[in-house]
């Protein structure tokens, strides 16, 4: 996914806080009718994870908040053969991609049987009107993308409850 202003400006951080997220929604059978949303917001580094119909989300900061201006920022999702995943970040002005680390699926929930890759916009959040298009949409990431460790290395973080 790439995301950049509607108009030719630049992007900050508080432009878009987290009223931008990339994520899963995990769903369980259709009979059972469960879900959890595991949501990244790029710009400010945090990963939230809440139950479909719960009011309490989990919060972790598994990125720094990005600092400075960014013309086009991308992000992508990494669900991996065992039900794990990982996010992903980079400043289109650089070629550097900043990894999250691995949530293990031992943290999921284990009724999942389809995953859906999503973007999620809460308007009230958002300073600036965005653009965002789907660049890539595969099983796997990119397949020119450099050597990551994501998949690896778990993420090291302590995640809190929030009302």
């Amino acid at each position: 996914m790439e995301l950049k202003a509607d108009e030719n400006d630049d992007l900050r951080s508080e432009d878009v806080n987290s009223g931008f997220c990339i994520g899963v929604e995990m769903c369980s059978c259709q009979r059972d009718g469960r879900t959890v949303s595991v949501k990244f917001a790029p710009f400010e580094g945090l990963c939230y994870m809440q139950y479909g119909g719960e009011r309490c989300v989990m919060c972790a900061r598994v990125l720094p908040p990005l600092e400075g201006t960014v013309t086009k920022l991308r992000a992508w999702v990494q669900v991996m053969e065992d039900g794990g995943l990982f996010f992903l970040r980079q400043d289109t002005d650089s070629e550097r991609i900043e990894e999250s680390g691995l949530i293990p699926k031992e943290f999921l929930p284990a009724w999942t049987v389809e995953f859906f890759a999503c973007m999620y916009f809460l308007r009230g959040s958002l300073l600036k009107p965005l653009v965002s298009t789907v660049v890539h949409s595969e099983k796997m990431l990119p397949p020119d993308m450099p050597e990551l460790e994501g998949s690896r290395k778990e993420v090291e973080t302590t995640w809190h409850l929030q009302g």
